[in-house]
């Protein structure tokens, strides 16, 4: 395991709105060479959130380029240059003192006000939950600016196949699973999320429990899930779709930041390290393949085919369903026409009856069987004359 030198922890002059911050919760986020996001995030925490504390971790050899932050209440960490994703999380996590901490990337941008108190609520009323996830929303960039598309990255589940060592990760909303109402909001179980959210600080303290230090980038986020779900069983993973922050992805193109970005061996190395081979089918674009196909595979290449089998099987079934559910939901819409039209229909033959009927006072010597009555109406007519 790679060994981390203990970092320098500096705090940012004072300067700037300095006010009382909240005991009980703290954002971290790790940061390298995107000193301009960095701020970003800042400034986006502070527009909703002026009191809330933050600490960054920036990997640099020198004196770092977030030196200037002027947020009297933002700590900065310098830690040696490259230490990893993984690694500089959990330093960022054994230096906090709060109960709780909100898990960031330097790329997020925070657009509204976080409901954090029904947040941690939640987490006091539910002992189990050791992390809180929220919803996010990639927002990916070309080179000049404008914006590709808008993806959406909610909760997911990890099934594992023991026997063919298969591991496949799953929209939640294709699998369900329990959830739990709190204050008229539910929260659902889950075993994945994505990088933002609030985690349970003792936990990690009593537990030991930590991101790979070596996994640099690449895979560190899907090998802390599937660790939590299997070595913590009785550890519970929440999403709530109140929670949201927007992942601004490739909006400053570094080439020097990119060379340390993309570096695929650390997914090609994850077999060695947990006995999966990473796969991923690049004929499909990412908001086709969740929407065709829920998941991304992790399977030894001799479960591949049968993955395969297991998709296509998936996909008919899924598609049977859609066309049985839009069968559904024309055939009730009909129904309901049609209740309205007999509705309609019986409406207006009962007020034309009653035009008939108060029509027949002002006819002088009108009688039932002049005007077509048959008994009944003839006997309720001849009632009406008696009482005038």
């Amino acid at each position: 395991m790679a060994s981390v030198k203990e970092p320098k922890v500096a705090k940012v002059p004072k300067g700037g709105l300095v006010a009382s911050a909240p005991a009980s919760v703290r954002l971290i986020f790790p940061t390298m060479l995107r000193p301009d996001l960095a701020r970003e995030l800042i400034a986006s925490v502070r527009r909703f959130h002026p009191d809330i504390p933050i600490t960054l971790a920036e990997q640099t050899d020198g004196e770092g380029e977030l030196r200037e932050i002027e947020d009297g209440n933002v700590t900065r960490m310098i830690v040696p240059f490259d230490t990893g994703l993984g690694a500089t999380r959990n330093i960022l996590v054994k230096s906090i003192k709060e109960k709780y901490f909100i898990l960031a990337d330097d790329d997020f941008v925070i657009t509204e006000k976080l409901p954090l108190e029904k947040a941690l609520r939640f987490m006091e009323a539910q002992e189990d939950a050791v992390f809180l996830g929220g919803h996010v929303t990639d927002i990916v960039y070309r080179k000049d600016g404008s914006t590709v598309c808008k993806d959406d990255r909610r909760d997911s589940n990890i099934a594992i196949d023991t026997t063919g060592k298969g591991v496949v990760l799953l929209p939640r909303e294709f699998v369900g699973g329990p959830q739990i109402e709190f204050e008229g909001e539910k929260f659902l179980q889950c075993d994945y999320v994505a990088n933002w959210g609030i985690g349970r600080t003792g936990f990690f303290r009593e537990t030991g429990f930590a991101w790979s230090e070596e996994i640099k980038i690449g895979i560190e986020h899907l090998d802390f899930f599937l660790r939590l779900k299997t070595q913590h069983p009785q550890a519970r993973v929440y999403f709530w779709e109140n929670l949201r922050v927007e992942h601004h992805r490739h909006r400053i193109v570094d080439e020097n930041y990119l060379q340390y970005r993309r570096r695929p061996e650390f997914v090609n190395d994850y077999e060695k390290i947990s006995g999966f081979r990473y796969q991923f089918d690049p004929t499909l674009s990412r908001v086709q393949f969740f929407r065709d196909y829920p998941g991304q595979v992790f399977l030894p290449g001799s479960e591949r085919g049968r993955a395969m089998a297991e998709r296509e099987r998936f996909n008919k079934l899924h598609g049977a369903y859609v066309s049985l559910r839009d069968k559904l939901v024309s055939e009730k819409q009909r129904h309901t026409e049609l209740r309205l039209s007999l509705a309609a229909d019986r409406r207006s033959r009962l007020l034309n009856e009653r035009r008939r009927l108060q029509g027949v006072a002002t006819t002088p010597g009108a009688t039932g069987k002049s005007l077509g009555f048959g008994e009944a109406e003839q006997e309720a007519l001849d009632d009406r004359d008696d009482h005038n």
